[in-house]
């Protein structure tokens, strides 16, 4: 059986509460000598309320009584949001296909959450995907509009690589130094390395390095003059949010 995603629960529930009943979990497609898996089949539940905030209906379109539907559910998790893009895109239109001969009054449809939408579906290579394929979406509001806490790891993750990425742009006058931006967001580790020759030979190491744990910022490292604590700051960090571990090594040496 194909693993679940995380989100597997929450547009299962969803779909419930938006007036859809689930009939299959997984819906199987038998097609020749092959088994395929969509995440859930759902039919259109005569006690359909259309009330639950979660879903973005606008996405899901118009109920009919007898309304039958498969989705596929798709986080985007891995390091390429273009490959997650052409996975999804190629098991939306297989199984399309596939409905097509053997359930073709099925509707397919893809569910993401509303950050996979804003990030990939809302660029313009995302909405062409969407026109061209007549690529039905299902939206899932997956952070609770009370999260705070992750609306702000959300809010410093950007800040910190906005920062990053405008020294990475800057050039020493001397020598022939390369900056390279590096971040892990599945971590929330963010670097900026520095690697080439100056007029004293090799150089090689950390610029910036800063580390993000439970709402707070560490700045592990700081090669830049006045420091970057005020860009932090400036760019929408508390200063309380801020911590820096590498002067507290400054001070026991």
């Amino acid at each position: 059986m194909p693993q679940k995603d995380k989100s597997h629960d929450m547009v299962k529930k969803a779909l419930i509460k938006n007036g859809w009943e689930i009939t299959d979990d997984p819906y199987v497609i038998s097609y020749g000598e092959r088994f395929l898996f969509v995440d859930l089949g759902a039919d259109e539940s005569k006690l359909a309320t259309n009330s639950h905030k979660n879903i973005k209906e606008r996405f899901i379109g118009a109920h009919r009584e007898g309304d039958k539907i498969a989705v596929e559910i798709k986080e985007f998790q891995c390091k390429s949001a273009m490959f997650d893009l052409e996975q999804a895109i190629g098991q939306y239109v297989l199984y399309r296909l596939l409905l097509s001969k053997v359930d073709p009054k099925r509707t397919i449809y893809l569910a993401i959450t509303d950050t996979v939408y804003d990030e990939i579906f809302n660029e313009p290579i995302g909405e062409l995907v969407i026109h061209e394929l007549s690529m039905r979406l299902i939206v899932i509001d997956y952070e609770k509009k009370g999260d705070k806490k992750m609306d702000n790891t959300k809010k410093y993750r950007k800040i910190i690589k906005d920062v990053i990425l405008r020294y990475a742009r800057l050039r020493p006058s001397h020598g022939n130094i390369r900056l390279d931006p590096v971040f892990d967001e599945k971590n929330d580790r963010y670097v900026l390395m520095q690697t080439g020759w100056d007029l004293r030979g090799r150089v090689r190491g950390n610029l910036i390095y800063i580390t993000l744990l439970d709402e707070k910022v560490y700045i592990e490292y700081d090669g830049i003059e006045h420091g970057i604590f005020d860009d932090l700051v400036e760019a929408g960090v508390p200063e309380n949010h801020i911590e820096l571990p590498y002067m507290t090594e400054l001070k026991r040496a």
